[in-house]
């Protein structure tokens, strides 16, 4: 992340030769639906009966915060937190008529810091677009629960957590409800992957965190100038 600060600190060197447009622009709030997609092992792969790899995708809704600092007239810096969970399942028949049954309650919390390129001297005085790439830093966490049906209900489980590195492009447009407060619009799409241990072996494997997103925030902002 160091490295990525310094990024973004040598391109704000070369694209203005002043800092004192530099100012905090705007906070908000925002939900979207963000689709995992899988070209190798998904989290079902720690699990009683894997069907395969590939050909299978996972979504859900992903509550955010986010902040915009505005760097020059064009450029600004943005971050955001998000929170996305999901939870895969699996199970298998034994011939003596026990079910092994698992669960992988899977949790993502993407930090996401980046670079973004706004314009709004566009035709209506409300609306501005922007584009823009980053980092994604993902902390994972998976919660894996194992259960014999049968009579013994036994049970045993296998929590991982991990903080793995990403990266993200967006589109996006902004619309002026009033001076201070805004509704964005934007689509992104998120890259990266982690590694896991499975269960009950020194096996690990390699699962992807990629797809899609899309979704709506609020903002209020505190840029007097814009």
């Amino acid at each position: 992340m160091r490295r990525i600060l310094l990024l973004f600190a040598f391109i704000l060197g070369i694209s203005s030769p002043s800092f004192a447009q530099i100012e905090f622009n705007n906070l908000g709030i925002g939900v979207s639906y963000w689709l995992r997609s899988y070209s190798g092992m998904d989290e079902r792969g720690f699990l009683p009966d894997y069907p395969g790899e590939g050909g299978f995708s996972k979504g859900a809704i992903m509550p955010s915060i986010s902040g915009e600092l505005t760097l020059t007239e064009k450029f600004a810096l943005d971050g955001r937190v998000g929170f996305w969970r999901g939870q895969f399942s699996g199970e298998t028949q034994f011939s003596d008529g026990r079910v092994l049954s698992g669960k992988n309650r899977q949790t993502i919390v993407p930090v996401s810091l980046g670079l973004m390129y706004v314009k709004d001297d566009i035709d209506y005085g409300n609306v501005r677009i922007f584009g823009g790439i980053g980092a994604n830093q993902y902390l994972i966490h998976n919660d894996v629960e194992m259960f014999y049906g049968g009579g013994e209900g036994a049970t045993y489980g296998q929590p991982q957590t991990a903080i793995r590195y990403g990266y993200y492009a967006k589109l996006g447009m902004e619309y002026f409800l009033t001076y201070y407060i805004s509704v964005g619009f934007d689509f992104r799409y998120n890259g990266g992957k982690y590694y896991q241990q499975g269960v009950n072996t020194e096996e690990v494997y390699q699962v992807d965190i990629k797809g899609p997103e899309a979704g709506f925030s609020l903002h209020i902002h505190f840029d007097d100038e814009f």
